[in-house]
C-alpha cells in the first residue's frame, strides 16, 4: 500500500522530535489530535512499556477504541472480527515497508532507532484502513 497522508505522517514526526515522545505515545496523541478517537475510561494506554515503532499492543488498542466509539452498532463480534482485521492489514503494510526502503528484518520488532522512522508510516495505514470503516 503506498502512504497517502503526508499530513498524519509530519503529525507524527512532530510529535516524536519536537514533543519527544515514543512511538507509541505519538500513534496514541496523533490518534487523538485527528478525532480517530478521543478520551475516555476505554481510550488506549500511550505509556506501554514498550518502545516498539506500531506496538501491536498499542495499534490494537487504538483500533478497538475507534470501533467503540465510531461503530456502536456494531455487535461486538463484529467489532472484533474488524480489529483484527485492520491490525493485520496494517502489519502486513508495515512488513511490506520495511522490505521496500531495505530493513533486512521485516517481521521482528524495530529497533529504537527504526522506530521513529516507521511511526509515520505505521500511523499512515493505520488512517488508510479505519477510512473504510468512516
Amino acid at each position: 500500500m503506498k502512504l497517502k497522508y503526508p499530513n498524519g505522517r509530519l503529525l507524527i514526526f512532530n510529535l516524536l522530535h519536537q514533543e519527544d515522545l515514543r512511538c507509541n505515545e505519538a500513534l496514541v496523541k496523533g490518534a487523538y489530535a485527528l478525532g480517530l478517537i478521543t478520551k475516555s475510561d476505554s481510550s488506549p494506554n500511550g505509556n506501554a512499556k514498550s518502545v516498539d515503532c506500531g506496538s501491536p499492543a498499542i495499534l490494537k488498542n487504538i483500533i478497538r477504541t475507534y470501533f467503540d466509539q465510531r461503530q456502536p452498532n456494531m455487535t461486538e463480534e463484529e467489532k472484533a472480527k474488524s480489529v483484527e482485521h485492520v491490525l493485520a492489514q496494517v502489519n502486513k503494510d508495515i512488513s511490506d515497508f520495511k522490505t521496500e526502503i531495505g530493513i533486512t528484518h521485516p517481521n521482528t520488532a524495530p529497533s529504537k532507532m527504526e522506530c521513529g522512522n516507521l511511526a509515520p508510516a505505521t500511523f499512515d495505514f493505520l488512517l488508510q484502513h479505519l477510512q473504510y470503516f468512516a
